[in-house]
């Protein structure tokens, strides 16, 4: 960015121009005529609008006078800009190319909005800074819990089996019962294998043969 500096008061413009020149990708230009008058200041700003530079910035004792007599020329927006409010509209809506200011308020006054004006035409946030995005990460807890979850997902779950074999057994005692009944005779009170049910021996097979009833 390039700002053409015009003051009469020559230590004001020097002090504004360093301060500009303090930020990164700041161009700033000290007028080198001689500004010993009014008519010195619309002359010397007049001169340099078109010139290639973003912002002229104009220091005057008649700053209201200077503003009006400047926007008389062609392409020339002159604003006059007391604090941070209405530099702020200067470089927003007004979109101004001259950024004048009061010179009688003082010079730490003057310098307090030149400080202004870089924040505001640079933005709050220093060139080349970029802010990361931080994407947030699970706490100790969740990461353990979720690890568990996957773990268990992964283990195939046993199903649940079928009870065939007790239904087979009560099959095969009420078909006694009801055979003993029937015969009029009296159930034995010694426990057979099908009262006791399968006692696992022959593995599968064994069962496979007990429950069909193959005898060996």
């Amino acid at each position: 960015m390039k700002v053409y500096i015009v003051s009469s008061d020559r230590l004001s413009g020097i002090s504004a121009a360093n301060l500009l020149n303090r930020r990164q990708n700041m161009n700033a230009i000290l007028s080198e005529s001689e500004i010993d008058e009014y008519a010195d200041e619309i002359d010397e700003v007049e001169r340099n609008i078109g010139r290639g530079f973003d912002y002229i910035l104009l220091i005057s004792s008649k700053p209201y006078e200077a503003s009006i007599d400047i926007n008389k020329e062609d392409n020339a927006r002159a604003v006059v800009c007391q604090n941070r409010a209405e530099l702020s509209a200067a470089n927003g809506q007004a979109k101004a190319n001259v950024i004048v200011l009061d010179r009688t308020k003082g010079k730490n006054a003057v310098l307090e909005l030149v400080e202004e004006f870089i924040d505001i035409a640079y933005g709050s946030q220093p060139e080349g800074t970029v802010i990361e995005e931080r994407e947030e990460k699970p706490s100790v807890a969740d990461s353990a819990f979720g690890f568990m979850k996957r773990i268990k997902e992964s283990v195939p779950q046993p199903k649940e089996r079928p009870q065939v074999y007790a239904r087979n057994d009560q099959k095969r005692r009420k078909q006694k019962k009801q055979q003993v009944e029937e015969e009029g005779g009296e159930e034995n009170e010694e426990e057979t294998d099908d009262d006791r049910g399968y006692s696992g021996k022959g593995g599968i097979l064994g069962r496979i043969k007990y429950t069909f009833g193959i005898e060996d």
